[in-house]
């Protein structure tokens, strides 16, 4: 074979090669560009309150926790609940084995309120879990929180407004202080 021939075989093989990549390249730019794709929700389990009693919370530890509510009782009858983001200042935070809103802490099966430790009473109802003090603690019952999973109705007599949003974890904080309950949900 002539050196010219071989020159433009080598070259048709190298331009073939080249407009081959250019075309896969091309491909994988169309398929990773931005305005292509959907942002996507980032889904977390439901929380399974039979772990709750044995003080895990891993399952639900992941994302962040924000507070989407608050509500104190007025005049001793009607709860107000407020979505106004200067209210909305309390933060949660879930890890494996503790939830705490920097007022009540629940480590493992335990609670903690100020200099007051007592251990867990475990209401379940409708798919929720209720926990509070144990009676057996002689500890007054003023505080309590309330796990409602993905899908579970949050009995909570809302009101001005406020829709609960089911496809999310919540956690409910009540305290008797203030009368005062913050809602917070899984983001």
């Amino acid at each position: 074979m002539s050196m010219r021939k071989r020159l433009i075989t080598k070259g048709f093989i190298l331009l073939s090669a080249m407009a081959f990549m250019t075309v896969d390249f091309c491909a994988k730019t169309a398929t990773h560009d931005p305005s292509n794709t959907t942002s996507k929700k980032t889904s977390y389990p439901k929380i399974n309150i039979k772990d709750i009693p044995n003080g895990q919370f891993g399952g639900f530890s992941s994302g962040k926790w924000t507070e989407v509510a608050v509500a104190n009782r007025t005049h001793g009858k009607q709860v107000k609940w407020v979505r106004n983001p200067n209210k909305l200042k309390d933060k949660l935070t879930v890890t494996s084995n503790n939830i705490d809103d920097n007022h009540i802490a629940l480590v493992n099966t335990r609670f903690s309120l100020e200099n007051v430790r007592a251990k867990a009473k475990y209401e379940k109802v409708h798919g929720t879990m209720t926990v509070l003090p144990d009676p057996s603690e002689n500890v007054k019952p003023s505080y309590s929180i309330k796990f409602f999973p993905k899908g579970t109705t949050a009995k909570l007599n809302f009101k001005n407004g406020f829709k609960d949003d089911k496809s999310k974890n919540r956690i409910a904080i009540w305290t008797e202080k203030g009368n005062r309950t913050e809602y917070f949900a899984q983001n």
